[in-house]
């Protein structure tokens, strides 16, 4: 994936799929993995997670998707936070069942999400190094940059969402940076502060610090609420029967 259009990136597919009823139901559950000949148009038949040269993909079944979701999973909440509706998100498909999904985006927006969030920034400057002697690596920086923008939005969102009273007020992730974010990644992508990565990196931490101190008093909900829960295994069932079960 890359933010800038001229330059080549690899493939990034994030997928769910619904899990045969005599799996699900089984004595020992073993959900087989989806049908990747139809989905990859012709690539080489994979398995449910791994990268290669061209496509890196994740598939997920209906239930641990939803199990994850709960739990703030930083890339599956930011799947439902897709823009299904703006040909720049590059969404492929979405069920019709999705949508119901979509509206209830923001109530997956949590302070244990925005750790995890973090935590994977965190995770990002870890590897900006490879050993003590080298420079942090381009990419490693952009990518650490973005989650703290990400981060960064849904954070101070909460304070605007929370004096409007409005739970959809919230900013959850933006995937496609914009203005003045997304040309300052863009030009450390460019390779214009090559010689600043070192300071840029130390100031990325600098920053997650900061954040994780405010996660501590922002208005946002400690976890996802039992309401939410009830409403997502409302969907999970509905999802299931209705793909399962078409013409009832």
């Amino acid at each position: 994936a890359t933010l800038d259009p001229s330059q080549q990136a690899d493939i990034d597919v994030y997928g769910v799929f619904v899990a045969p009823m005599n799996e699900v139901l089984a004595v020992r559950t073993h959900i087989t993995k989806p049908p990747y000949d139809d989905m990859m148009a012709g690539q080489k038949q994979v398995t449910s997670k791994g990268k290669g040269a061209v496509i890196d993909w994740t598939v997920r079944e209906l239930a641990n998707f939803a199990s994850m979701l709960i739990t703030g999973s930083p890339n599956v909440v930011e799947m439902v936070f897709v823009d299904l509706h703006n040909s720049e998100s590059s969404f492929c498909y979405a069920a019709p069942q999705w949508e119901r999904l979509h509206e209830m985006r923001h109530r997956f927006i949590t302070r244990r999400f925005a750790l995890n969030y973090l935590g994977w920034a965190v995770a990002a400057c870890k590897t900006l190094f490879r050993r003590k002697e080298m420079k942090p690596r381009r990419k490693g920086v952009c990518h650490a940059m973005r989650i703290l923008e990400e981060a960064r939005g849904i954070i101070h969102s909460s304070y605007d969402a929370a004096a409007t009273a409005t739970a959809g007020g919230v900013t959850g992730p933006q995937l496609i940076q914009s203005g003045a974010a997304r040309e300052r990644i863009l030009s450390v992508k460019r390779g214009e502060h090559d010689g600043e990565l070192e300071s840029l990196a130390a100031q990325v931490r600098e920053e997650i610090q900061q954040l994780e101190k405010e996660i501590e008093t922002c208005p946002l909900p400690e976890m996802v609420s039992d309401e939410t829960i009830a409403l997502l295994n409302e969907w999970v069932f509905q999802t299931r029967m209705s793909l399962m079960f078409p013409s009832q």
